[in-house]
């Protein structure tokens, strides 16, 4: 008896027509909202070649509308050329459009519309989440120093109390550590109270979760996601830690700045942020689907990760988020500026 079952798939023959692939942002800090958006071509596997050069450019408009109300046109030729690195003309990556200072509110419906010549128009439909009420200190005279694998962590305890905003709905929350409040530079945000991890997909896609992970004395983390699972309804007291930041320049004892004409002693102002991201749930599956399929990093032994969006006729996500961020340390610093010719 023949035991040996093989299976031969023609990938070549696996194609189907393009559609457009999406990637959408509305996070509102305060009362202003930043809108970005990535438009590319979502092609079948068989046809999708890593080092390439394609013109890809159509007449189209994006459209953003808040509770039916049209808030945001851009017309214009929609350019979604990838033009890798090596090409003359590279590289380049799809197309990509960002807005600032739109106006949103809490609770309204807010949709998406991409309409490109010679694709499906894509659309998407999100609620704008309430506004993440927190109290946040951090304590700078205890510095608290933990093992991460063979690194060792230096970190200031934050305390934080996060208010559920909804008590009939599972919230989402994505916690970063960023300075300047510029949220393109974040530090690390260590975590040893593994209590608030019962639904990170980091933790789940590279350790199994809690109920598979040994306690660990500490989980580091450029982005926290959590929900509000043990304390649905109500509030929630947790601490994370920041690292330690020195607030002195390492250069301002050089001498050779010090006898440096072309440079001056300038006095800079530091701020820490810890922001705080509500987002909705399919948000949230989207982030999880995604970390899972990086971990799984295409083995085929293992189960295949189905990414779910929330684009119709489309791929991808249009994610709706209201954000805060709080100021936890604020100091100034002495540095050199160069002042030459």
């Amino acid at each position: 008896m023949d035991t040996d079952l093989k299976t031969e798939i023609k990938i070549k023959t696996l194609t189907f027509p393009p559609k457009l692939a999406v990637s959408a942002t509305l996070d509102v800090d305060g009362e202003k909202g930043d809108f970005r958006i990535l438009i590319a071509e979502g092609r079948a596997f068989a046809s999708y070649v890593p080092y390439r050069r394609e013109i890809i450019i159509r007449d189209g408009e994006i459209r953003l509308f808040e509770d039916d109300k049209l808030i945001l046109s851009e017309p214009g030729p929609i350019d979604m050329s990838y033009i890798a690195a090596g090409f003359d003309m590279g590289p380049k990556y799809w197309y990509r459009f960002s807005k600032s200072g739109i106006s949103t509110r809490p609770g309204s419906i807010y949709r998406l519309e991409v309409e490109v010549e010679g694709y499906e128009t894509v659309t998407s439909t999100m609620t704008m989440p309430a506004t993440p009420v927190v109290s946040v200190s951090i304590d700078t005279t205890i510095m608290v120093i933990k093992k991460f694998d063979y690194y060792e962590f230096r970190g200031w305890p934050v305390s934080i109390y996060l208010t559920d905003p909804d008590p009939n709905a599972r919230n989402y929350f994505a916690l970063q550590i960023h300075h300047n409040n510029n949220y393109y530079r974040n530090s690390l945000v260590g975590v040893s109270d593994i209590s608030i991890l019962q639904d990170n997909p980091d933790l789940e896609a590279q350790q199994g979760g809690l109920a598979g992970t040994d306690y660990e004395e500490l989980y580091l983390f450029q982005t926290l996601i959590m929900s509000d699972l043990t304390f649905m309804g109500k509030g929630a007291s947790f601490s994370i830690y920041s690292m330690v930041e020195s607030t002195s320049s390492p250069n301002i004892d050089n001498p050779f700045l010090i006898d440096n004409p072309n440079y001056e002693k300038v006095k800079y102002r530091h701020e820490t942020f810890l922001r705080i991201q509500h987002f909705s749930e399919s948000t949230f599956k989207y982030y999880r689907d995604q970390t899972l399929q990086r971990y799984n990093r295409g083995d085929f032994l293992t189960e295949p990760i189905t990414i779910t969006g929330n684009i119709e006729n489309g791929y991808g996500l249009f994610a709706v988020i209201n954000s805060v961020s709080v100021p936890i340390l604020e100091y100034d610093y002495l540095d050199w500026r160069w002042v030459g010719q």
